[in-house]
């Protein structure tokens, strides 16, 4: 997400999310509603459900702008796309526990879902 939060505006918020649902407006076909868990985020608000503008699709990710409904929310942009390990060792690497074992867990899925207890 650009930019980020806080402080660091100037930075972009990385942070893995689990996408539970999304919904297309029919009305509006450039609109989606995305509910997801962002991982990242302060424990028990990390639960989210947010409108999102697409500004661009490619094979395996989605840019868009994100929309908050508050005439006073900050203006921010986001790219949600497909992640592996390689990209949470780069991005998020405080999600990789000192027990990470790519042998025993080759999923990236089932590993964040045992990480975040999503199971």
């Amino acid at each position: 997400m650009i930019p980020g939060y806080g402080d660091r505006q100037g930075v972009p918020y990385f942070s893995p999310i689990l996408v539970h649902k999304v919904t297309s407006w029919k009305s509006k076909q450039k609109i989606l509603t995305l509910e997801f868990f962002n991982a990242g985020y302060a424990q028990g608000v990390q639960n989210f459900k947010l409108d999102m503008h697409v500004l661009h699709t490619g094979p395996t990710y989605v840019v868009s702008r994100l929309d908050y409904r508050s005439p006073d929310a900050p203006d921010r942009c986001a790219v949600v796309s497909e992640i592996g390990f390689d990209w949470i060792g780069s991005f998020c690497p405080w999600v990789m526990s000192d027990t990470y074992d790519p042998d025993a867990q080759p999923d990236v899925q089932e590993y964040l879902n045992s990480a975040f207890r999503l199971t």
